[in-house]
């Protein structure tokens, strides 16, 4: 099966999921990471804003920010395969830092002083909450094809190689999105673990 053919699949199967059974998923996917997160006492949390059809991670965002963790969520750069991350600020409401970006998605509102940069975070622990379609038994990941995540993984991997700093990659998905086989190509980021509603998926020695 081809990607554009596991997406099609995908996008069927993730279209019958109701409003209700995607509070249940994200409750019970996002426990799990939650509890992964605050036991290994990460520094920094880059998570994202869902979309219609992905285990929403919003409710974590806000209890990690509650624990006073610095959380961030992803803005792309208008015209162009990249994005950036914004650190929300933890003394406001969460809902009041977005607003309506590309593609019709809610992202933060752009402030420069909020920009993450990993080279401010040196010998740091970084955990990235990463979405997809579909992710793989051996942390394969399949995104919607347009390159963000994979691009930004990609630098920033460099960057923490370069500033010392502890980088974990954790997908969030709905337990029905893991499938046997995905196909990859070179450009692909493999994810270190994979949380669902079910259960973790591991895929190296990190605890």
């Amino acid at each position: 099966m081809t990607k554009n053919e596991l997406r099609k699949l995908l996008k069927t199967e993730l279209s019958e999921v109701s409003a209700n059974e995607k509070i249940v998923a994200s409750k019970k996917a996002c426990g799990l990471l939650f509890e992964f997160i605050t036991k290994n006492d990460f520094d920094i949390v880059l998570s994202y804003i869902d979309l219609k059809n992905e285990i929403s991670p919003l409710e974590m965002n806000h209890a990690l920010m509650m624990q006073n963790k610095i959380v961030a969520v992803p803005k792309v750069v208008p015209k162009t395969q990249r994005m950036n991350f914004y650190i929300l600020d933890n003394s406001m409401e969460i809902l009041k830092q977005f607003e309506t970006g590309a593609f019709g998605i809610s992202e933060p509102i752009e402030k420069k002083e909020n920009l993450f940069n990993a080279e401010n975070f040196a010998k740091k622990k970084i955990c990235v909450v990463v979405p997809g379609v579909a992710f793989g038994n051996k942390g394969q990941r399949l995104g919607h094809g347009m390159g963000f995540y994979d691009i930004y993984l990609s630098d920033l991997k460099k960057k923490c190689v370069q500033n010392n700093c502890s980088l974990f990659l954790a997908g969030l998905c709905f337990d029905f999105q893991i499938k046997e086989n995905i196909p990859v190509d070179g450009n692909d980021i493999f994810m270190d673990s994979v949380f669902s509603d079910k259960k973790r998926y591991f895929f190296e020695s990190t605890e």
